[in-house]
């Protein structure tokens, strides 16, 4: 309900069950966000390592501007912009 009406951005980690994850819940909110986009860190495995490794706003914003956004279907996932 918290995001209901907002753009959303799932920020999943580098793996198996990370992107189950982050699937997992982008099948709950597909419906109930205007848009919906899942990127990946583009260092380390997780959030909290790119921010230790370095990761910074304007990284993050290349990102999420990069990345595709959801199909409210469910027909299409696009992890988005991952390198590294």
């Amino acid at each position: 309900d918290y995001l209901e009406g907002y753009p959303t951005v799932i920020v999943s980690d580098r793996d198996s069950p990370g992107r189950k994850g982050a699937q997992a819940l982008c099948d709950i909110l597909r419906e109930r966000v205007p848009s919906l986009k899942v990127i990946e860190p583009i260092l380390g495995s997780d959030a909290r390592e790119w921010l230790q490794q370095g990761g910074n706003e304007e990284q993050l914003r290349c990102v999420i501007d990069t990345a595709h956004e959801e199909a409210k279907d469910g027909t299409e996932q696009v992890q988005g912009f991952a390198a590294g």
